[in-house]
């Protein structure tokens, strides 16, 4: 069985998918920050952490018509070239792309480090999944798709992780992880080579983390026919906070959703929901929806 086979049979989780976004999208991100904080975590030397040897990450040339998140914040990237990450991650186990960031540059060291570890656990909750999805997106960063199959094999039966993951289960999950500046190219690039994969596909889209930007690498994954499908339930905690946003989008390229955003929004931004109700009821084709959506919430004025 081929390494892509492996892969894809794993792959389980989140069927997310795409759509069809007619929209070029702008962005408020402030750019000279992000490139600030870009250079300063991709531009490390001399890594070390626990006698782990030394590597030098360099930032590849940014391709995508949009931008991904940076890997490390500037406290986080001093951390990194300081060589106090594995010290660092045990009183603050949640920050795991610093683990990623770890093991782009040094994957020995940080692959020593969780197995000298194992499952850290703070306030009742086990690190040790995010932790290795976060090494494994580290491989892929730092040697592309044959080293992260060769970490997943290795640990295709890890005991420490539920037995629903093992056996392959867990492929998909450090995809969640690679929509950062420092893999997203080149995940984006293994996805449109592998059209198959809508899971990793899916994946790595829910794992950026600000919406107009997702909606803006579906777009990108439209045009270059890598192929998902989203659902309201992998949209529901973005509708309670960017319920204007995915109404816009719904309206125009998923309408069966509408709905739904619609109700996920009114759940915390009533009168939000209605003002943008309002707004259109003009148009006929969102008639019949606005119709439903305004008895339901109760509008006095109808």
């Amino acid at each position: 069985m081929t390494s892509k086979t492996k892969l894809t049979a794993a792959a389980g989780v989140l069927v997310l998918g795409l759509l069809a976004i007619p929209v070029v999208r702008r962005f408020s991100v402030n750019e000279s920050e992000s490139e600030v904080q870009k250079a300063t975590a991709l531009g490390a030397s001399g890594l070390k952490d626990e006698g782990g040897s030394s590597r030098k990450l360099s930032a590849g040339a940014w391709k995508l018509p949009f931008r991904l998140k940076p890997r490390l914040t500037p406290e986080q990237a001093a951390i990194l070239a300081d060589g106090r990450v594995g010290a660092y991650l045990r009183e603050h186990p949640e920050q795991d792309d610093l683990l990623v960031a770890w093991a782009a540059a040094d994957p020995e060291a940080a692959s020593a480090w969780l197995a000298s570890v194992g499952n850290v656990e703070v306030n009742d909750v086990g690190y040790y999944f995010s932790h290795l999805s976060a090494l494994a997106a580290g491989a892929f960063a730092h040697g592309g798709f044959e080293e992260l199959h060769d970490l997943l094999e290795k640990h295709a039966n890890d005991p420490l992780l539920p037995p629903k993951y093992q056996d392959g289960g867990f492929a998909s999950h450090p995809w969640f992880k690679m929509a950062r500046e420092d893999a997203g190219q080149e995940a984006i690039a293994y996805l449109q080579s592998q059209p198959e994969e809508t899971e990793l596909a899916g994946t790595f889209l829910s794992g950026i983390d600000d919406t107009d930007r997702m909606l803006a690498a579906l777009d990108y994954f439209h045009a270059k026919g890598i192929d998902c499908s989203p659902d309201y339930w992998q949209l529901s905690e973005r509708a309670e906070k960017d319920g204007a946003l995915l109404a816009d989008w719904a309206a125009t390229s998923r309408p069966e959703l509408l709905e739904d955003i619609l109700l996920g929004w009114n759940t915390n931004y009533p009168e939000e929901t209605r003002k943008w109700i309002e707004s259109h009821t003009s148009q006929p084709e969102l008639a019949p929806v606005l119709k439903k959506l305004r008895d339901f919430i109760g509008n006095p004025d109808h």
